[in-house]
């Protein structure tokens, strides 16, 4: 094994970091390492933390790579150490605010960015990193497909990871990562436990009519492989297919899988200086996790007259991912631009530029008012054909007054959950209603406050305040259903059927029983004691 050479040193917490290179011959196939180690004052609790590991197979085409990325790096000696002169590159730096250009990574660790580095060069590799202070846990890399860039210039990779098969430990990932030059990298997984390849391996060579013998792993590396020259996986498909259709393989083979990705957010608008007064803020939301794989427009609206003790009225619009190709495909023909595969970068490109023509703001449209942006995107989301679901929700506030006899001040409040889908398209509103008490804090009290709640489960809105209103003798308030609802209850606070001289939890009891035949109602109490 060549001598270390320490590439840079750092104090931290504990003592000192350090980051290594080495090259060693005195393994089966030899290799060349990148060490994180971590130096306490006391030797017992020194270690390894992670390394990544290149095989001297492949440093011609890492060496190549990596000087072509950093720029003039004196070329001398052998591949091993052009490579290792690059990697003190990388260790020197060291601001994690900065987008890295080349991976679109945020870290400047050097391990993180070395192993990037390789996937981005299209070299396998091998991650170890530390598992319980005392081993490490080994990952190994294979670069399955790199991309020149794509129509729109992104840059896309296909990556397999195999841990440790000892167990518990083992699993395989499936990784689809995707990127612009100088943004984040959006990755894509579907990871699932794998104590044995076994199954997986038997289901892919039986799928692609694979006949193979030997090491396992090697197997399942060569049966991936195999799939994208077939056309089964490759940028022919549109983002995230690939880990869609790999995931499909994984619960074939029985195994049980998890899908992860990133959380994106654009602010669109944040403005507390509305022409007519109040405050709007816009935003766009990408979740591509698990159970909640969605594009959600999010709208919060704050009226000048800080009415209802200054809640903001929220709307949104959800969209499921898997409609973002058309959803970005009619934005771009709106916006003059040529169509291409959507991503959440040419989303929020999109949406930023609507915002700046006008279509989204203060104003939306000639006649529109700012609560008017979610509907706009609902609009919008129907002309492209696409599935979504309209969301608004809005508190106020019925009474406030104090009561005396008791020393508290005492609220009425209705909160109205609306939403509305695009087909079929019918508005449903779920109703809570709250009496509320406050005590604030005196000389060897800390305070206390006491909720009684009523529910009403979503319903359809028109026929719910149809009923209400007749049951109540109300006339309609205009045509908007969360405005008549609101009407009935001011109504029974205007005549004393509700207020503040009732016993406790009388005001809720009676709103629910006005509630009973209507749908689904629950009731619910809730307090909090100050110290």
């Amino acid at each position: 094994m060549a001598p270390e050479r320490t590439l840079a040193e750092y104090p931290d917490d504990t003592g000192t970091v350090l980051f290594l290179a080495r090259r060693r011959d005195d393994v089966p196939q030899p290799v060349v390492e990148l060490v994180e180690r971590h130096r306490s004052p006391d030797p017992a609790r020194s270690h390894d933390h992670r390394k990544v590991v290149v095989p001297v197979a492949a440093l011609g085409a890492a060496a190549e790579y990596f000087e072509q990325r950093l720029g003039p790096v004196r070329r001398t000696g052998g591949l091993a150490d052009r490579l290792i002169a690059c990697w003190a590159v990388l260790a020197g730096r060291r601001n994690p605010r900065e987008l890295d250009e080349v991976t679109g990574f945020y870290s400047r660790d050097p391990v993180t960015l070395v192993a990037a580095y390789c996937i981005d060069a299209g070299v396998s590799h091998e991650l170890m990193r530390d598992w319980n202070g005392a081993t490490l846990r080994r990952i190994r890399r294979h670069v399955l497909l790199r991309t020149p860039p794509e129509p729109g210039g992104y840059r896309r990779h296909l990556v397999l990871e195999i841990g440790d098969r000892d167990g518990r430990e083992g699993r395989v990932e499936f990784l689809e990562s995707y990127r612009l030059p100088g943004s984040p990298v959006s990755p894509h997984t579907v990871t699932a436990d794998c104590a044995v390849l076994d199954p997986l391996v038997a289901v892919l060579e039986t799928r692609l009519g694979l006949s193979r013998a030997g090491d396992l792993e090697h197997r399942l590396v060569d049966a991936f492989t195999t799939a994208i020259e077939r056309g089964e996986l490759g940028v022919h498909l549109p983002f995230r297919l690939n880990r869609d259709r790999v995931r499909a393989w994984f619960e074939e083979a029985g195994l049980t899988c998890r899908l992860d990705g990133p959380r994106r957010h654009h602010d669109l608008l944040r403005t507390h200086e509305l022409p007519g007064g109040g405050s709007l803020f816009l935003s766009l939301d990408v979740r591509t996790v698990e159970g909640r794989p969605r594009i959600e427009f999010g709208q919060m609206y704050s009226p000048p007259d800080r009415r209802d003790d200054g809640r903001p009225e929220r709307g949104s619009v959800l969209v499921a991912l898997t409609w973002l190709d058309p959803l970005v495909a009619f934005l771009r023909r709106s916006l003059g631009l040529p169509a291409r595969p959507g991503t959440e970068d040419d989303l929020f490109d999109c949406f930023t530029a609507l915002a700046e023509r006008g279509d989204l703001g203060a104003a939306p449209g000639e006649g529109r008012s700012p609560q008017d942006n979610a509907g706009q995107v609902a609009a919008w989301c129907a002309a492209a054909g696409v599935p979504y679901e309209l969301r608004g929700e809005r508190t106020h506030t019925l009474l406030k007054a104090y009561r005396d006899g008791a020393g508290c001040l005492f609220t009425l409040t209705v909160s109205l959950d609306t939403r509305v889908a695009s087909a079929p398209a019918v508005r449903l509103t779920a109703v809570r209603f709250h009496e509320h008490y406050d005590y604030a804090a005196r000389a060897g009290d800390g305070g206390r406050e006491y909720a009684y709640g009523v529910a009403l489960s979503h319903v359809p809105a028109e026929p719910l305040a149809d009923v209400l209103e007749r049951r109540l003798g109300v006339r309609p308030d205009g045509q908007d259903t969360d405005e008549r609802l609101i009407h009935c209850l001011n109504a029974l606070v205007e005549r004393g059927e509700l207020g503040a001289g009732l016993p406790l939890r009388a005001n809720r009891d009676r709103v629910a029983a006005l509630f009973a035949d209507l749908g689904e109602v629950t009731t619910d109490s809730w307090n909090w004691f100050g110290d």
